[in-house]
């Protein structure tokens, strides 16, 4: 008996283990589409390694707030992948990356508190890269009269009447 209730024990545990860990606590949203357009309305000339150290003291004084216990970016598709895969530099991962190296700069530095982990939102839809919606067929036929189907390649659906 001892040795079963001892296996339900550890299955048990193991299944915790392997579930996810879902987020607790206040998280700080930050939009970072807003903050590159401030930062450059601040300073049209603002290259991308002032704007690193922009995001890296802007993590930095979130991840210390105690009431913090992470941070959820939303970050558009088009800036996190701005050219084509085929491309020299297709990603931009750069504030990303900014967030992930301060959460975990912040959790080494503090390892008895809960660590402090990251969200992320990706938007695609209207924030879809550019060289992405070049290669999808205009569905604009279908709104004129005649209704002009589109190619068969497109991913749009013929209406029915």
């Amino acid at each position: 008996m001892k040795t079963v209730i001892a296996m339900l024990v550890a299955a048990t545990t193991l299944v915790a283990q392997i579930q996810p860990r879902r987020p607790r606590g206040i998280y700080a949203v930050v939009d970072t589409a807003s903050v590159i357009d401030q930062q450059q309305q601040g300073n049209p000339a603002i290259t991308a390694a002032q704007l690193d150290t922009y995001f890296d003291n802007l993590y930095v004084g979130l991840l210390n707030n105690p009431a913090i216990s992470g941070l959820t970016l939303q970050v558009h598709w088009d800036t996190l992948n701005p050219n084509s895969p085929a491309a020299a530099n297709p990603y931009e991962w750069n504030i990303v990356d900014d967030a992930f190296n301060q959460a975990a700069a912040w959790n080494g530095q503090n390892p008895t508190q809960s660590p402090k982990t990251i969200q992320l939102i990706v938007t695609p839809g209207f924030q879809s890269p550019q060289w992405i919606l070049a290669q999808i067929p205009s569905c604009d036929g279908l709104f004129q009269t005649p209704v002009v189907t589109p190619p068969s390649t497109s991913a749009a659906v013929e209406p029915r009447l």
